[in-house]
């Protein structure tokens, strides 16, 4: 595959899992072997646990927004670098962390 369309790959999985809360993009996009490394989590996620994370998430900011700043791509490796935003209103389980109420924005780099 070219660099684009890693590129192209690497955008939807993350505009449709992060984005949407479609756990059925990791299926169809994601490789068996992939893992996924949170430093805040206490192991590295395989699709399964990456998928738990997601709907996780999604429940605990409901209105999350998730938007693509950068998606830059060399060879087959992409990295995209992003912003969320949302509001704290429900159980985030796999941190034990109860609803703040409190509006967040974070960015990172996939």
């Amino acid at each position: 595959m070219s660099s684009q369309e890693n590129k192209a790959i690497a955008r939807q999985f993350c505009e449709e899992t992060w984005g949407k809360g479609n756990l059925l993009a990791v299926d169809n996009l994601a490789s068996r072997d992939f893992q996924v490394f949170y430093p805040i989590l206490p192991k590295p996620l395989d699709c399964e646990g990456f998928k738990a994370w997601v709907a996780d998430v999604h429940t605990g900011f409901p209105d999350l927004q998730f938007v693509i700043q950068d998606a830059i791509a060399e060879g087959e490796k992409v990295v995209i670098r992003w912003v969320a935003q949302g509001t704290h209103q429900g159980d985030i389980k796999l941190l034990n962390l109860s609803p703040t109420g409190r509006a967040v924005s974070y960015t990172g780099i996939i």
